[in-house]
């Protein structure tokens, strides 16, 4: 024999699920996954080592160079403004 708990837990299964509460659960899934994205990131591990690393490079040759770049470019462009839209009234 069926209890009656386990009666009325089948009725809500078999129950559809209307638009209303279909775009409210929707919605509060979509807010928790914006709010979980904008979380910041936490840092689990902590660095206890520091490495220091020398580097030295050897300049085999060296020149000169004299000389100087000019460009100058002007731009010029008319700008007008847009006519507001007609009132409608």
């Amino acid at each position: 024999m069926i209890s009656k708990g386990e009666k009325e837990m089948s009725e809500e299964i078999k129950r559809p699920v209307s638009r209303r509460d279909f775009l409210r659960l929707t919605g509060l899934a979509t807010g928790a996954a914006a709010l979980a994205a904008c979380a910041p990131k936490v840092v689990t591990q902590i660095v206890t080592q520091v490495i220091t690393q020398k580097e030295t490079q050897i300049v085999k040759e060296t020149s000169v160079v004299n000389q100087t770049v000019k460009e100058t470019q002007v731009v010029e462009k008319l700008i007008t403004a847009t006519p507001p839209p007609p009132v409608q009234g």
